[in-house]
């Protein structure tokens, strides 16, 4: 009797949705945990074609080549300046100059943008990423919450309405 006094007196919608808050809390803190952490988004600013064509030449006003104007540096160049001939370090400096003028260049480029243009630049540049652990956190709570007030619709339609 005592049982039945309390089952009546519960109420079922506010604890179930009570329960589906704190369940979808638990479950977006452990996706986010598990999912982002194996993502890296990319913050950097674009490599303007204009600062590109200006500063991307050597010494000697010959431009890069389609390989270079990517930021690609040949293997050797990965070893330390010493062990470099003389040649190829004065190539490497050179490279890292242009550079350096290419990405200050293009930063102030993007500066100059207005900051709504460049948010949109970073969500579609990062959107294919972002994609995937956006719907594995926020789409299993979204389909539980509308399975139970589906499954809630349909039992309400079993109880009778009160006689008078």
């Amino acid at each position: 009797m005592i049982l039945g006094m309390w089952v009546a007196a519960m109420n079922v919608r506010q604890g179930t949705f009570r329960a589906w808050v704190v369940l979808s809390i638990c479950w977006v803190c452990f996706a986010t945990w598990t999912t982002f952490g194996s993502v890296t988004l990319d913050f950097a600013s674009p490599v303007s074609d204009r600062c590109l064509d200006q500063f991307g030449k050597w010494p000697d006003g010959a431009a890069f080549d389609v390989w270079e104007q990517t930021g690609s540096t040949p293997y050797d160049w990965k070893l330390p300046d010493a062990e470099l001939s003389v040649e190829d370090r004065a190539k490497k400096q050179a490279f890292g100059a242009a550079w350096e003028r290419i990405n200050i260049c293009s930063a102030a480029e993007e500066a100059a943008k207005p900051f709504t243009q460049r948010v949109a630049f970073l969500i579609n540049q990062n959107l294919s990423i972002l994609q995937h652990p956006l719907m594995t956190t926020f789409l299993p709570p979204l389909a539980l919450l509308i399975g139970g007030v589906l499954v809630g619709w349909i039992l309400k339609g079993f109880v009778g309405s009160p006689q008078t």
